[in-house]
């Protein structure tokens, strides 16, 4: 398991699901990798969205 600090958040989506993917990509996750999966030989991306410091 990923340890994670207050204020991130990964997901991973797969390169099929373009709604998804676009749908994160609004709320402000960026892509930052990417791998097949594989149980299902797909492309699966890693997002992640930061809050912004205050």
């Amino acid at each position: 398991m990923k340890e994670h600090s207050k204020g991130m958040l990964t997901v991973g989506v797969y390169e099929e699901n373009a709604r998804a993917r676009a749908f994160y990509r609004r709320g402000g996750f960026e892509e930052i990798g990417s791998r097949d999966d594989e149980l299902t030989g797909s492309r699966e991306y890693r997002m992640e969205w930061k809050r912004e410091s205050i």
